[in-house]
């Protein structure tokens, strides 16, 4: 009722195509492949966009709006919070900061640019480069996203198992971690889609599909089965050093438990409470990593199917599992608002100061010692 589907007119659709192409005189990338043989080729290949009716268009639309528009603004009280509160300025939370602000640049690019295709119909008007460019900052910043997590679990792991080394060490190994998390994903998106390497395989396809010089038509993102098994390999990598970490996690809270439980009844208890905090922040990223399985795994098996299947995995599927992916950047911010005290009372008190312009300066410090 809401969508139109072309499964039934997929020739029809692909005889367009090539009329258009020929009429336009563009010609395809190659120049040697014929009209039948693009029609055979299309045919064989994923098939044509499903396209929503205008009134289902404006529904999808809207909930997308609605999704980046908390995901802009829950990252960014994250990003102001650790700003203007010192003592939010640990070493945890310079990953924490980093990670609201790939998920704000996720928030303001790729979202709402797939909101953008929905509201009119898939049509791009902007050329492939374009399209090869912002096809590249979206797997970045999703593969950014997916580091950050990565690391954070590591950080917590090495804060939680190992205090002592993690005291010495734990400065540089942060800015390690950062260094690695913002650069090593251009290896997966700028570097292959540039150069068009997620293509090898599929170079038929795309020069019937986007004839060389067309600005029409749709700006399509269907990889090889290498790069597919490459990024789906990185994200199982990153998951399994997720679940390790954090099974090493609840392995020493159970042990410590006892020593809290000690610490806390004896006149000097602030080794206990910082005990308590550092699981207690274990605990927090770990309910972002559950959040963050949830969210990422179906779009990482989609992708990595999709070729193994000759791309016949409906768009409409597709287009779900990732914006599935994307509302975990909109989520991690609310799961630390949810389960920390601490960092409730800081954002209430930013928001107070932002509003009043009258709470001092240290307010956001004190109302942290309170609430530990």
């Amino acid at each position: 009722m809401f969508s139109i589907s072309y499964s039934q007119t997929h020739q029809h659709v692909i005889s367009l195509i090539i009329n258009m192409n020929n009429s336009l005189d563009l010609g395809n990338k190659s120049g040697t492949i014929s009209d039948d043989a693009c029609a055979r080729i299309l045919l064989e290949g994923p098939p044509p966009a499903t396209r929503f009716q205008l009134e289902a268009r404006i529904v999808i639309c809207t909930l997308m709006v609605l999704i980046t528009l908390v995901a802009i603004l829950d990252n960014s009280l994250v990003i102001m919070i650790v700003c203007f509160n010192r003592s939010r300025r640990t070493k945890t939370n310079i990953l924490v900061f980093s990670l609201a602000v790939a998920d704000l640049l996720i928030a303001l690019g790729p979202m709402p640019l797939s909101t953008y295709l929905m509201y009119t119909s898939l049509t791009w008007h902007i050329g492939d480069f374009v399209c090869l460019l912002l096809n590249s900052f979206d797997v970045y910043l999703c593969t950014l996203s997916i580091f950050h997590v990565s690391f954070m679990a590591i950080d917590r792991c090495l804060s939680v198992s190992y205090p002592f080394f993690y005291e010495r060490v734990g400065k540089k190994s942060v800015i390690l971690m950062l260094m690695t998390s913002w650069i090593a994903p251009i290896g997966f998106s700028f570097l292959p889609i540039m150069s068009e390497l997620y293509r090898i395989g599929l170079e038929d396809w795309y020069a019937c599909a986007l004839p060389l010089g067309s600005t029409m038509g749709h700006c399509t993102f269907f990889a090889n089965k290498t790069y597919s098994l490459a990024t789906f390999m990185t994200f199982v990598i990153c998951l399994i050093i997720i679940m390790v970490c954090y099974l090493k996690i609840f392995y020493e809270a159970r042990k410590q438990a006892v020593q809290i439980r000690t610490l806390s009844v004896s006149d000097n208890g602030t080794s206990g409470k910082s005990v308590k905090q550092e699981l207690k922040a274990a605990k927090t990223i770990g309910i972002i990593l559950v959040a963050f399985s949830v969210c990422w795994l179906p779009s990482e098996i989609v992708t990595v199917a999709n070729p193994f299947l000759g791309y016949k995995i409906s768009d409409k599927v597709y287009g779900l599992v990732v914006w599935l992916g994307y509302v975990n950047s909109m989520l991690n911010p609310l799961i630390y608002y949810f389960s920390n005290r601490s960092y409730k009372e800081s954002a209430k008190m930013l928001l107070l100061r932002l509003r009043a312009r009258h709470i001092p300066s240290d307010a956001l410090s004190m109302a942290n010692i309170r609430h530990r």
